[in-house]
């Protein structure tokens, strides 16, 4: 409980810093963002997802523990691998980075480095299943967007945001595996011309008919081979 309330004050400081950052406060108005960023790790630096431990984003023993799961398959997808199930500190990470502490996106962005080496998946581009235009508005960020761009950073390999919504669709929550597909049909549309084999980046894997169907326009653009990964799966 103590560390608990330490914790949302530390959040509400960075919050506050940030904030001052951009309504331009005298004392940060020629501030850059990557300046602030770091005047933010120095005061408040990084700490274990799973364990607390201060100065790592995700510490190497808990790293090592992750369990990583190769997934069912699914239709258009060669391989699925999840970091976990949806549960636990990884379930707590995810719904924290989703509701709006950034910080968390270079732990969760290890984890994701670590279904990849347990998994050998290689690829040539990285792309994220895409966030709706209300969703990113609301969170203020493009939650997997963010998470593409920081695996990027540790892996090398290309991120392109090569999908988006072609149509508006309903909220997946509470939907049937057949009525995820019927709501997802035609609902993305490629951006661009792809080869290669890409891998796809979700934050949960639930039924995965959204992978399928992402992979399905991914295949059309020109992808050779398509890898699915996520943090967590609800199968």
């Amino acid at each position: 409980m103590v560390w608990a309330t330490k914790q949302a004050r530390l959040n509400s400081h960075q919050k506050v810093i940030c904030q001052l950052a951009r309504r331009g406060s005298p004392g940060l108005k020629s501030t850059s963002t990557k300046s602030v960023q770091n005047l933010i790790s120095t005061i408040f630096p990084p700490q274990c997802l799973r364990c607390n431990r201060l100065e790592y984003a995700l510490c190497l023993d808990c790293r090592r523990s992750i369990g990583v799961q190769r997934g069912d398959q699914l239709a258009g997808v060669a391989a699925v691998f999840s970091a976990g199930d949806y549960s636990g500190w990884l379930r707590d990470a995810v719904l924290a980075y989703k509701s709006g502490r950034q910080s968390n996106v270079d732990g969760l962005a290890s984890v994701l480095l670590q279904v990849l080496e347990v998994s050998q998946l290689s690829a040539d581009y990285l792309v994220g299943i895409p966030s709706t235009k209300a969703k990113v508005e609301s969170r203020g960020f493009d939650t997997i967007g963010n998470l593409c761009s920081a695996l990027s950073r540790k892996t090398k390999i290309r991120h392109v945001r090569a999908l988006k919504f072609a149509h508006r669709v309903t909220s997946q929550v509470g939907l049937t595996r057949d009525q995820r597909l019927q709501n997802l049909n035609q609902a993305f549309c490629a951006t661009r011309a792809i080869s290669g084999n890409v891998l796809l980046v979700d934050d949960v894997i639930t039924t995965g008919a959204t992978m399928s169907a992402a992979a399905q326009k991914l295949r059309i653009a020109g992808a050779k081979n398509i890898f699915a990964i996520s943090l967590c799966r609800t199968q």
